[in-house]
């Protein structure tokens, strides 16, 4: 855990790096709960890296709503997998 906040600049940014690392992807729902204000998923990234190897990344999001726009997220990954595709 880093305990640092990104701007949506630098995770734009990432999420291009990772895309371009990462070009097929495929997301399995494992759950969903929803609270008043937002919900919180567990989901599986499948995925192929540009060199081919074979990717599951476990993740999980906290998305707070105000109104119908995200206010806050906060995603917490399987870090052993994202230095597989970010050595």
């Amino acid at each position: 855990m880093t305990g640092r906040t990104q701007s949506r600049e630098e995770n734009v940014r990432l999420l291009g790096l990772f895309v371009d690392r990462v070009p097929e992807r495929r997301y399995e729902v494992l759950s969903r709960e929803f609270f008043p204000g937002g919900f919180v998923q567990r989901h599986l990234l499948h995925g192929k890296t540009a060199t081919g190897e074979k990717l599951e990344l476990h993740a999980c999001l906290v998305v707070h709503f105000a109104g119908d726009r995200i206010e806050r997220l906060f995603e917490y990954l399987d870090s052993a997998a994202v230095r597989s595709v970010f050595p």
